[in-house]
């Protein structure tokens, strides 16, 4: 029977987690360019730099909540569990990846924030830094060593050496890393045009076309609840309805994204290192009984709201390509507005390449908020003497209007202008001796 969870006395609103085995393979994602030697743009003393550089990046954890007895609520959630990972983030996904609530209006943030203290979800997800094996307790920092890696000298330490310098790693990295980690709660609504049409109900009708995606789906859904029971929400069977195909051009939805922050300080490292890590060369039953005390919490930031914008069906042949081109385009607006508003969330992304005229070349483009307006600081990460980093400002760059990147959803089917490009161009407002590698950071103005 599926576990029901009531979030919040006054909406009276049951949320049920659904769970899905997360697929193993490129479990370190990490962000790289292609090799790239390049002089500088600007003085005399020639600089190169080695593109194979990995930066720290942000993890986020999306959890979706479902709406299926709304009008298209099983299709919003289907194209959703399709969706691409995050491109500028290091995915932290744990098990639960969805709530289901009853009705087609947005559930209250203090319901939100009940299910993620009662499912202890910042105790996974820092469970999730270390690998800790749920039975014996046992961590390993292979997680935290690889992603805490600037480059190919920064951190290049053998697994074997991890045992000598667990502390000094988690010194170095932990802050910057797990404190760097969130969590995005996406409630999706269907705009209602007020517009019925007599085959809105059916959900598989003889115009009903299978999505694609739903047999990738059904191999990833495990946990406690069956496929079968949980077949109402995302179904092997599901399909666009009829009424997409009659109105393709009126599809519109609207997120409320709520934004979390994992709470970890320096102190943190040391207490966690202290009480909690386990490993083989240093068990302890201590240790392993002391987690269940564990209690780290979550920082509510904020909450954003985007509303799709009018549907473009132009290069789209699916109809059930206008509810992912929707969802899809939806969810970035609202991830790049809650990144205007909010300092902490703002991604940094490292200069590709420069162009013959002395333009940086960066890869983001209009899926990340990138206008003709935008501004963004160029950052040079300098290491502490207390063995941590900061970022100091090197340069500003602005976007050449012409040559920004449409990378959003499907642009390039639908034609889009600039579509074909591989980044956005960017021209150099301040600073000397710019290379491929330093990072650049989104400022306001």
């Amino acid at each position: 029977m599926r576990r029901l969870i009531i979030l919040g006395i006054l909406l009276s609103v049951f949320i049920t987690p659904v769970k899905s085995q997360i697929v193993k393979g490129n479990k370190h994602q990490q962000e790289t360019a292609s090799n790239t030697v390049v002089e500088p743009v600007f003085g005399n003393k020639k600089r190169t730099a080695n593109m194979d550089i990995k930066y720290r990046r942000s993890s986020m954890y999306n959890i979706l909540i479902q709406h299926p007895t709304q009008e298209f609520g099983k299709e919003i959630q289907s194209v959703y569990y399709s969706r691409p990972k995050p491109e500028k983030f290091n995915d932290h996904s744990l098990s639960i990846l969805a709530l289901t609530a009853e009705g087609e209006t947005y559930i209250s943030e203090s319901s939100i924030r009940n299910f993620l203290i009662r499912n202890k979800i910042a105790q996974r997800l820092v469970a999730k830094w270390f690998d800790r094996d749920k039975t014996t307790g046992c961590c390993n920092m292979e997680l935290i060593n690889e992603r805490g890696k600037e480059n190919a000298t920064a951190s290049d330490i053998e697994i074997s050496e991890l045992s000598i310098r667990k502390e000094s790693i988690l010194k170095d990295a932990g802050v910057e890393l797990i404190g760097n980690t969130f969590v995005l709660v996406n409630d999706i609504i269907y705009i209602d045009k007020g517009e019925r049409n007599e085959k809105t109900a059916s959900t598989i009708g003889a115009g009903g076309i299978i999505l694609s995606s739903i047999l990738n789906i059904t191999a990833a859904i495990t946990g406690e609840e069956s496929f079968s029971d949980i077949g109402d929400i995302v179904s092997a069977t599901s399909a666009v309805s009829s009424a997409v195909i009659s109105n393709l051009e009126g599809f519109k939805v609207k997120v409320k994204t709520h934004l979390y922050r994992l709470s970890w300080t320096s102190e943190d490292n040391i207490i966690f290192y202290n009480s909690f890590y386990i490993d083989s060369l240093s068990y302890s039953d201590a240790k392993l009984a002391a987690w269940d005390t564990a209690n780290y919490k979550l920082v509510y930031i904020g909450t954003q709201e985007a509303i799709s914008g009018e549907t473009v069906i132009k290069g789209i042949h699916r109809p059930e390509d206008i509810i992912r081109k929707t969802v899809y385009r939806t969810l970035d607006e609202s991830v790049v507005l809650l990144q205007k508003k909010y300092e902490e969330f703002k991604i940094k992304e490292p200069i590709y390449s420069f162009d013959k005229k002395g333009n940086a070349i960066v890869k983001i483009g209009m899926k990340e908020g990138v206008t003709p307006n935008s501004k963004y600081e160029v950052l040079e990460r300098i290491d502490t003497e207390t063995g941590t980093s900061k970022y100091k400002r090197v340069g500003l760059l602005a976007p050449v209007k012409d040559e920004i990147w449409d990378n959003r959803f499907m642009a390039i089917e639908e034609g889009a202008e600039n579509a074909e490009l591989d980044g956005t161009t960017f021209k150099i407002i301040s600073g000397n001796n710019l290379y491929p590698g330093l990072l650049i950071r989104e400022i306001k103005f």
